[in-house]
């Protein structure tokens, strides 16, 4: 019979932590039980619930009964550097580690507090606050006593012993009780077992881990309901079951129907509600003697949600129908889930269907429309997720067609592939420029056509200046829509260069229609490689000057699509995808052709434009319909 013995090691925060009952309710404690076992790739799951005693029991990998012998001596030498005050952190450890160790009964034992979880992000839709290591350890918040007892598989297995024994032996750890840890004896013992590791109907597990838990504190045994922990586990792990296939069970031999029937299972089905749980709390209204609990979840693609009013355990009606709840974000469409009422009899109606108006009610509207900016912003940052996801799908689909369009324009083909740019002898000392849409802007190019940045440009009306801008990187500046009337466009050189003739346009606009200057500056600075265009990748973003459709950086192969821009930004929030790639295309096709045609040639440009436009969508709706 195999014995290891050793020593609880608590790392000071986490111990803190572990003896102040500051892990969270029952069911967030055995939630991360749990937890571990879906981590430990079990797809069943079994938690059975009896008088005195509660178990864990799962099929996953189990693990190996100690750490390999050169990885705990390394070990030693880190928990000497953190007594020494020269670890950089109590989870680095970690990294040095193999699987067989970190998958030890020894190391689950030893260590509280160096969690794999507490070096990830943490899920915002995650609610329980234990750690793998302090999770275990929180048995102490509901009992005296646990045990754990688990058999590698032949993967881990193979890991720990260079020929792993047939049958595999399986292990117990048997942890220091709450009275020993009162009397600051942590001394642990792991030794090899029989076959005791069996599901609840008494079948032998190949793999996986039972955890037994008794002496259960008295006044916590009425909390162990199996119905309502079976609740708060569909909304937990719905996600688990429904994408990775785990089932969860709760085995009720704790109630008198449980004890009747030698055992009542309770299956953990997926919660119905759709899209993800972005609230679960549970208040008190002022004094603390009355509680309630509120579930949330929010569809990004809803429409007819509903969050539904509670009491005593059933759905009564719609939130909104009560009305102080007839505004957003309850009537937004895309809440569902339920609001608790936590009033008695005597404080609701004569049907029971609606709270009367007194303190009761008062106190918890308060305690619930509290919670109002903090619904909106989860809100808020799901939508800029969703938004964000579906503006680069559809930027995707409108580069991947792009390539090909361009090969079937003639004026751009050639100027696509890297040949040189057709340059006009002479600038047009009174142009006319085409507006590329009804926004007024302006572009700077230098002696070789390429746009400049940092040159300052002026939008006058009359005798009043209305704005000042500098150009972008692209050399181009926007001043957005304007009304109608005569409006003069004036460009100041930066020091060191010479602006070309004319330095100011004056136009009228008339009705929805837009105007766009070209200036020229003399930089000195010698011809740059031709540009090429390798890719034409649209990047969907958010640029400073809301009027600019997009920027051009197709010298890299890139089109920045402002997400700001009003066109684009209504498309988005209308979810519009059809809306959105027309307008992608339509700016990708602006700025290809204005890259490779004559860019000091406006009109010619927009020409080139229209066709390379009709063929990207062309293409695009060909996509669709296939």
């Amino acid at each position: 019979m195999t014995t290891f013995r050793g020593t609880v090691h608590v790392i000071p925060e986490r111990a803190i932590q572990l003896f102040s009952g500051m892990l969270g309710s029952i069911w967030q404690i055995l939630g991360e039980f749990v937890e571990n076992a879906i981590d430990a790739d079990a797809k069943r799951v079994w938690l059975v619930l009896a008088k005195d005693t509660v178990q864990i029991i799962d099929n996953g990998h189990g693990m190996v009964p100690e750490m390999l012998e050169d990885e705990r001596k390394l070990l030693e030498m880190f928990l000497q550097d953190i007594q020494r005050g020269v670890s950089p952190g109590y989870e680095d450890v970690r990294i040095l580690l193999s699987n067989a160790s970190l998958n030890s009964l020894e190391w689950l034992g030893r260590n509280v507090g160096f969690s794999g979880k507490a070096r990830r992000p943490r899920d915002p839709n995650n609610i329980i606050k234990g750690e793998r290591g302090i999770g275990f350890q929180g048995f102490r918040q509901i009992a005296n006593e646990a045990t754990c007892i688990s058999r590698a598989n032949e993967g881990l297995a193979a890991l720990f012993w260079s020929e792993p024994p047939k049958p595999i032996p399986e292990f117990s750890l048997k942890l220091p009780t709450n009275e020993q840890v009162r009397k600051h004896d942590l001394g642990f013992e792991i030794r090899e077992t029989g076959r005791e590791l069996t599901d609840p109907s008494g079948r032998a597990l190949e793999s996986g881990t039972k955890v037994v838990i008794t002496r259960l504190k008295p006044e916590l045994e009425s909390l162990l309901r199996p119905s309502y922990l079976a609740e708060q586990f569909r909304i937990r792990f719905s996600e688990h079951v429904r994408a990775r296939g785990v089932r969860i069970v709760i085995v009720d031999r704790i109630t008198e129907e449980g004890q009747r029937s030698g055992g009542k299972e309770i299956i953990v089905e997926p919660v119905q509600y759709r899209g993800p749980c972005i609230l679960q709390e549970e208040r008190s209204l002022p004094g603390g003697k009355s509680g309630f609990h509120i579930q949330l979840y929010y569809n990004r693609g809803g429409k007819g949600e509903r969050v539904m009013f509670r009491w005593m355990n059933t759905d009564v009606r719609p939130l909104t129908d009560l009305s102080e709840f007839q505004r957003d974000p309850w009537t937004s469409g895309k809440l569902s889930g339920f609001v608790e009422f936590p009033g008695t009899a005597e404080v609701m109606s004569t049907d029971k269907t609606t709270p009367l108006e007194g303190p009761t009610r008062n106190q918890w509207r308060k305690s619930v429309q509290a919670l109002e900016p903090q619904i909106r912003e989860i809100a808020s940052a799901l939508e800029d997720v969703e938004r964000q996801k579906r503006s680069t799908n559809v930027a995707a689909q409108v580069s991947e067609v792009i390539p090909d369009a361009i090969q079937q324009v003639e004026a751009l083909r050639d100027a696509a592939i890297g040949l040189p740019r057709r340059r006009r002898r002479h600038v047009d000392p009174h142009p006319t420029h085409p507006a590329i849409s009804d926004i007024v802007s302006a572009v700077v190019f230098d002696e070789h056509n390429r746009g400049i940045g940092l040159v300052t440009v002026e939008l006058w009306k009359g005798s009043d200046l209305l704005e000042r801008k500098e150009t972008g990187t692209s050399g181009a500046v926007s001043f957005g829509r304007r009304a109608t009337g005569k409006y003069r466009l004036r460009a100041i050189a930066p020091e060191g260069m010479d602006l070309l003739v004319p330095h100011q346009y004056q136009f009228e606009i008339e009705g929805q229609e837009g105007y766009r200057a070209v200036f020229h500056v003399v930089t000195g600075k010698p011809r740059p490689e031709t540009p090429r265009l390798p890719r034409v990748q649209l990047n969907p973003t958010s640029l400073d000057d809301p009027g600019m459709p997009y920027r051009d950086r197709l010298h890299v192969g890139i089109i920045d699509i402002n997400m700001e821009f009003e066109d684009t930004r209504e498309a988005e929030r209308r979810a519009d995808d059809r809306t959105l790639a027309t307008l992608f295309a339509h700016f990708a096709a602006l700025a290809v052709a204005e890259h490779c045609a004559q860019a000091t040639d406006t009109a010619y440009a927009l020409r080139q434009a229209g066709i390379l436009f009709g063929k990207i969508y062309a293409r695009l709706e060909a996509n669709r319909r296939k």
